[in-house]
């Protein structure tokens, strides 16, 4: 069939997840710094098999997954705003790379396109009509080996296909991951970014987090902690949102990725994108041009 098709399935199962709530927060009115940052968060979950052609012709060649995910964090946010443009209806032909990317933001099934395959009624929603074209299937990026954490249950089903990566998705592989909730799921990525990511803080019990001054830290959801706001554990924001306790080491290659906020007469600089930690209601916003030579560079002399 035609890539048309293929279009018209993806944008119909983006439509559908997102008026059942099945999309991610930050896909159902997403921004390209959005789409950066859930990239970042799946990239450990689904970056394996045909999802490797997908992600490397996307952000570029890379064979294991810290250069994988150093080259997402890196990407400049502008390449993602052809995505936010399809997605809201402003683009009706997106590039190939593209779709391929936003069918693997939203798990669509089967991904990337091929030409000869009907798209005309595909049904995402018993994926065990999905069969596996076994392509590429020995390109893990390096975290085949991840040890399974405290939110993964592995049963082996019968059978398995022989040297079966655990990255792999299950039905591919012959596993079968229990995982209680979403947040069960969130502290399965938890630990692949622990196992591959330096000397991270120490992961301690719970599926919440708090702020503490300039870093989130992981906690337990209950007892609460006085008057401290507790929120959902998000593994991306644990190690990489952080606020910049030094501006004058802010350069001029930040603009446009670190963040930034004026409260009461003064701005605060942060490493990611999103809402305040403290003031929710209040979004951070991007450094320009101005910002930084107006308030950052003076700092430097």
């Amino acid at each position: 069939m035609s890539f048309i098709d293929y279009t018209n399935a993806v944008l119909r199962e983006y439509e559908n997840k997102r008026k059942t709530g099945n999309l991610s927060t930050r896909l159902n009115h997403p921004s390209p710094a959005e789409l950066r940052d859930e990239c970042e968060a799946l990239f450990a979950e689904r970056s394996s098999g045909a999802d490797a052609v997908i992600l490397k012709t996307f952000f570029g060649t890379f064979s294991k997954y810290e250069q994988g995910l150093q080259l997402i964090r890196n990407h400049s946010i502008d390449k993602f705003r052809p995505l936010v443009n399809f997605l809201n209806g402003e683009v009706k032909e997106p590039r190939k790379k593209n779709l391929d990317l936003i069918a693997w933001l939203i798990d669509f099934k089967p991904r990337p396109f091929e030409l000869g395959r009907d798209y005309t009624c595909v049904n995402n929603a018993n994926d065990s009509e999905i069969v596996d074209t076994g392509e590429n299937t020995s390109d893990t990026f390096g975290i085949e080996d991840r040890p399974v954490t405290e939110g993964e249950k592995v049963e082996h089903q019968p059978d398995p296909p022989p040297k079966a990566p655990l990255a792999m998705p299950p039905k591919k592989r012959g596993f079968k991951i229990i995982a209680g909730s979403s947040i069960a799921a969130a502290l399965a990525l938890l630990g692949v970014f622990v196992s591959n990511i330096g000397d991270p803080p120490p992961v301690r019990s719970g599926h919440c987090m708090y702020w503490a001054d300039d870093h989130y830290e992981p906690s337990p959801c209950t007892p609460k902690r006085g008057d401290t706001l507790l929120v959902d554990l998000d593994s991306a924001k644990l190690f990489r949102f952080k606020k910049i306790t030094r501006p004058e080491t802010i350069t001029k290659d930040d603009i446009g990725r670190v963040t930034y906020i004026r409260l009461d007469g003064r701005r605060e600089y942060y490493t990611d994108t999103g809402a305040h930690p403290v003031y929710t209601n209040k979004k951070l916003k991007l450094l320009t041009k101005f910002i930084y030579e107006r308030h950052i560079l003076p700092l430097k002399q």
